[in-house]
C-alpha cells in the first residue's frame, strides 16, 4: 500500500459525527433516565440541549426535536380459542421544533459543534410517569437528524421521568393550631373503641409515614361491662395498589401488595388501660410504587391497611378467655410525587403529628 493510500485510509477512519441529548435534571431513575419534579405552583420543566458535532462535511439537513407525553395500555387475552389484543392510547402533550444547522449546500452540513437548548413545560395536572406491565405513562424527547435518501436518519430518543406533586406548598406552622390528619375511628368487637391516624391521605413516593394505633379499652360502650384486657398478638401494614385498564371491548383489573410489613414485636403487654403505638413505614420510590392516576383508560388507586390479630379477655387471672379476632383499618390514600426541592418548611412535622394523636 502506498503512503498516499495509507494517509487516505487514516483520514477516513478519523471521520466522526455524533448526535446527543443532554438533560439538566433533578437526578436519575432506575436505568439512568433523567428525573423532573413539579407541582401546581412550580411546574416541572424538562430542560436540556441537543448537541451535534462532526469533523467533516457530512450528509444531513436540520434536526427535528419532538416531545411527547402519552399513556398507553396493551394486553392480550384468549377467548374461544382466539387471541385478542386490547390496545389504547391517550396523548396528553406533544411539541415539535426544528434546529437549524450550517450548510454548505442543501443536504450537506458544515463541520463543527452545534448546541441548542430546549425547554418543555409540563402541565401539573398531567399524570406522573408510570411503568406498569400492561399500562404506562411515558414522557419522551427525540432528536432526529434528517438526512437525504439513501442515507438513514440519525435518531436519539430518551425517556424522561416526570413526578408531579399535588401536595400544596408547606406553610410555617401556626402556634396552638392542631395538625389536620387523616383519622379512622371504630369499635372493636362492639366493645372497645380504637383510633388510627396518618398525617394526611395524600402521601408521596419515598415518604416515611407514621401510622398510629390507639386502643381505648377503658372507654366502654356498655357501662355495666367489666374492663376488657387487650393484647395485639401480631399485625401487618399493607399498601395495596389497584389497577384498572379499560379500552373498547375489554377491561383488565389487578391488585398488588406494594408493602406487606409484619409488625409482630413491640406491642404493649396485656392491658386494661388506654395505650397507643406509632410505627414509621417508608414508602418505596417510583417506579416500584406508581403514583395515583385516575382516567377512563387507566387507573391506579391505593389503600393503606393495618391488620392486627387482637385477643380480648375479661379474666382477672391474666389468662385470655376469648379467641383472636382481626382488627382491620383501611384508608384510601393518594400517592403523589414529592415536592420540588428547596421548600423552606418540611412537608411532615412529626412533632406536631405526635402532639395531635396524643390529644385525639
Amino acid at each position: 500500500m502506498s503512503p498516499e493510500q495509507t494517509q487516505a485510509q487514516a483520514q477516513v477512519a478519523e471521520k466522526g459525527k455524533e448526535l446527543k441529548l443532554v438533560f439538566v435534571s433533578h437526578g436519575q431513575w432506575a436505568k439512568g433516565e433523567p428525573v423532573f419534579i413539579g407541582s401546581f405552583d412550580k411546574p416541572a420543566i424538562i430542560r436540556g440541549q441537543v448537541q451535534f458535532s462532526s469533523n467533516y462535511e457530512c450528509k444531513g439537513n436540520d434536526i427535528r426535536l419532538h416531545y411527547k407525553a402519552q399513556a398507553q395500555v396493551k394486553w392480550t387475552e384468549r377467548r374461544n380459542n382466539k387471541r385478542i389484543t386490547y390496545h389504547g392510547k391517550h396523548l396528553y402533550a406533544e411539541e415539535d421544533s426544528e434546529i437549524a444547522l450550517s450548510h454548505s449546500k442543501p443536504g450537506k452540513i458544515n463541520p463543527g459543534a452545534y448546541a441548542s437548548s430546549f425547554e418543555f413545560i409540563v402541565d401539573p395536572q398531567t399524570p406522573s410517569t408510570i411503568m406498569g406491565t400492561y399500562g404506562w405513562m411515558v414522557y419522551k424527547v427525540k432528536a432526529t437528524l434528517v438526512r437525504p435518501f439513501p442515507s438513514l436518519n440519525i435518531v436519539r430518543e430518551q425517556k424522561v421521568v416526570v413526578l408531579n406533586s399535588c401536595i400544596p406548598p408547606p406553610q410555617p406552622p401556626l402556634p396552638d393550631v392542631p395538625m389536620t390528619m387523616c383519622q379512622h375511628r371504630n369499635i372493636f368487637q362492639k366493645t372497645v373503641p380504637f383510633y388510627c391516624a396518618i398525617p394526611s391521605n395524600v402521601i408521596h413516593v419515598g415518604q416515611q409515614v407514621p401510622i398510629t394505633l390507639k386502643i381505648n379499652p377503658g372507654v366502654h360502650i356498655d357501662p355495666l361491662a367489666s374492663n376488657p384486657t387487650i393484647q395485639v398478638r401480631s399485625a401487618v401494614i399493607k399498601l395495596k395498589q389497584y389497577t384498572n385498564l379499560s379500552v373498547r371491548g375489554g377491561t383488565k383489573n389487578s391488585t398488588k401488595d406494594i408493602i406487606a410489613a409484619p409488625i409482630n414485636d413491640g406491642w404493649p403487654a396485656p392491658s386494661q388501660g388506654n395505650w397507643q403505638r406509632t410505627v414509621l413505614v417508608t414508602l418505596p420510590d417510583a417506579p416500584t410504587l406508581s403514583p395515583t392516576m385516575v382516567s377512563s383508560m387507566m387507573s391506579k388507586t391505593h389503600k393503606l391497611k393495618l391488620i392486627a390479630q387482637v385477643q380480648m379477655g375479661y379474666s382477672g387471672t391474666g389468662e385470655f378467655t376469648g379467641s383472636t379476632k382481626e382488627l382491620r383499618v383501611e384508608m384510601d390514600v393518594t400517592i403523589t410525587g414529592p415536592r420540588p426541592a428547596g421548600d423552606q418548611y418540611p412537608v411532615l412535622d412529626l412533632q406536631r403529628y405526635m402532639a395531635g394523636v396524643a390529644t385525639a
